[in-house]
């Protein structure tokens, strides 16, 4: 058995099984891959990426791409896991669940949950930032997944460009049969030295500020359970609508970078800090790990506990006094490699500052 210490428990697991995708999106995180079609994990290596997961007790598996949908072996890959023992979900576009037969396939290899990315509110948005009209697809693979009771919940990334009207797609989906939602603000990790329009911080800025005038809206219209996964520090919103969100609990933070507690691999078996920053390789399976032993005593070792802290660190040292620090971690790791914190002292209010 692999020595675990107090603290050093995993609980999830991210599986990179492809960098192949069927759609070419605008604010996907792969897009610095190529999509490349021989990016492709093999099947023995997954089975023994699980087999690590499962000596850590390790009880939920996501499997990501790319597409994961175009893996070749899916099947085995989900009824791998469910012989262990341990729960499979797909993050999914959604556009082969369209196929009924190809999704009670998945279904009765084992799939637990679908997470549904809808990459527009209608047809033109999805046309325009997917660069595919799959609109009215993606709107079948959701009833499909009502129609077979599976757990499905349905992702969206809200831009200035889209947040006027995202509403409207989210009200399409659920007369669709979404049962839950997933909202998060658009986030790079910005590798070179240019930083895309989109990404500055005063496009940013304005994100917690359009959100907040449609939020009586998304309440009123959006039966379901929805929730914003919050990318950024709570210094930039309104205090009583963070407040607010709380108490509805339509609001999470902390990403699993930040809490310590997720594994995500590569294609390669890489170790990466999460997907966005695929790019950093902090170990690799068969190389410096090769099971649950050597994954913990690796993982745990001073150089990559000096690694993560660094990733994890705060974006400012006036981050440590504030008492939502806890709550808030600083914001997404991402949107400090387009900006700086000290950039965004000048649109703070005196209110945003008072916590209490």
């Amino acid at each position: 058995m692999p020595i675990l210490n107090e603290g050093r428990v995993f609980t999830s697991c991210w599986i990179t099984l492809n960098r192949e995708c069927n759609l070419r999106c605008l604010w996907c995180y792969a897009n610095k891959t190529n999509f490349k079609q021989e990016d492709t994990m093999s099947f023995e290596k997954f089975c023994k990426i699980v087999d690590i997961c499962s000596t850590l007790h390790i009880k939920n598996i996501t499997l990501i791409g790319g597409e994961p949908t175009l893996y070749s072996q899916i099947n085995d890959a989900i009824r791998y896991c469910k012989e262990k023992g341990i729960k499979c979900g797909i993050v999914t576009n959604g556009i082969k669940l369209a196929d009924n037969e190809y999704l009670v396939d998945l279904i009765n290899a084992g799939l637990e949950g679908v997470s549904v990315s809808l990459k527009g509110e209608d047809r033109e948005t999805f046309r325009s930032v997917a660069r595919k009209d799959e609109y009215d697809t993606v709107m079948k693979a959701i009833e499909n997944c009502r129609k077979n009771r599976i757990k499905t919940s349905v992702s969206m990334v809200l831009t200035n460009d889209n947040i006027p009207s995202f509403i409207n797609g989210l009200a399409e989906a659920e007369k669709h049969g979404a049962s839950s939602f997933h909202l998060s603000f658009c986030y790079e990790f910005n590798t070179s030295t240019s930083i895309i329009n989109n990404f500055r911080i005063e496009e940013i800025l304005k994100l917690p500020d359009k959100f907040e005038k449609c939020y009586d809206e998304l309440r009123q219209r959006i039966k379901s359970k929805f929730n914003l996964f919050q990318t950024l520090p709570f210094c930039l919103w309104d205090n009583n609508l963070l407040k607010r969100m709380q108490k509805d609990n339509t609001m999470t933070s902390i990403c699993q970078l930040l809490k310590g507690k997720g594994l995500l691999f590569d294609t390669d078996g890489s170790l990466i800090p999460c997907n966005a920053m695929h790019s950093i390789k902090l170990g690799k399976f068969e190389k410096d790990f090769d099971n649950a032993d050597t994954l913990i005593k690796y993982r745990f070792s001073n150089n990559l506990v000096n690694i993560y802290n660094k990733l994890r660190g705060v974006p400012s040292e006036e981050c440590l006094s504030c008492d939502k620090l806890r709550y808030c971690g600083g914001g997404c790791v991402c949107q400090w490699t387009n900006f700086k914190f000290d950039e965004l002292k000048p649109y703070l209010s005196e209110d945003s500052k008072k916590w209490n």
